[in-house]
């Protein structure tokens, strides 16, 4: 099996198409087609590592150095849980990765956290809930984004003025942390909160037909508590919902 052939194959099996597999790796769609046709031989290593990361597997397994049965696969639907996180690693190194969870049916998400502490209280995120998380590396002012400080993981809100980057807590007594833009190599965002999973039960109004219902509120889909962090993720929480109720099923299952 040549290397172009051991990509496609790993990315079908995690159910992940070559514009998405393109869009997370940074390269052209015309690129991956060529990583999978085999039209370009050696892989550079800035491409194949993290190639291999994007697929859960091993640069030695995708370029056909190691014969054995290959990486062991997550079930397709399925994200890494991250636990703590080493910063002499990749972000999805499995050193890194504690379980793989189902991803919520109606949201695209790559990766989640378990959430530590009591600076997201204000947005009912607590401590122990699981929050998903969609991969990117910048996200609009006042967002929830999961940022690595220092090598460490953080839920914040991010501001960015002039001469300074604000990242703040949904907890009044928690200080911002603010960094001036000489100091940003010490801070670096690696996603966009898109939902939470929480034990606790919040109330949640579903009698009308409005999707502004469930902003912050658990959306009635697969999991029952996952909960949408904005409005554009309420929006398609609701359809979601609403496609249940009429059909009788998630139309995730189809």
């Amino acid at each position: 099996m040549t290397t172009g052939e051991r990509i496609k194959k790993r990315r079908l099996q995690l159910g992940m198409t070559v514009p998405e597999t393109a869009d997370k790796l940074g390269v052209s769609v015309a690129t991956m087609y060529r990583y999978e046709k085999g039209e370009i031989e050696k892989l550079p290593s800035t491409a194949l590592e993290p190639l291999a990361r994007l697929l859960h597997t091993t640069p030695a397994w995708l370029m056909g150095w190691k014969e054995e049965d290959g990486p062991s696969y997550p079930p397709v639907g399925h994200i890494p849980l991250l636990k703590d996180i080493s910063g002499d690693v990749p972000l999805l190194d499995e050193q890194n990765i504690e379980d793989y969870i189902p991803s919520p049916p109606f949201l695209r998400t790559d990766f989640a956290i378990r959430h530590r502490g009591h600076d997201m209280i204000n947005a009912r995120i607590f401590d122990g809930d699981i929050v998903y998380i969609r991969s990117c590396r910048d996200v609009n002012n006042g967002e929830i984004a999961a940022v690595l400080i220092d090598g460490q993981m953080a839920l914040k809100r991010v501001y960015r003025m002039p001469d300074r980057l604000t990242l703040r807590a949904e907890n009044p007594l928690v200080l911002d942390r603010v960094f001036s833009w000489a100091e940003l190599d010490r801070v670096r965002i690696v996603g966009q909160g898109v939902c939470f999973l929480s034990p606790v039960q919040h109330e949640a109004d579903r009698a009308g037909g409005d999707w502004r219902r469930f902003v912050g509120r658990p959306a009635a889909a697969r999991g029952g508590g996952v909960t949408p962090m904005d409005e554009e993720q309420a929006r398609l929480a609701w359809k979601h919902d609403q496609q249940r109720k009429r059909s009788g099923k998630d139309p995730a299952d189809e």
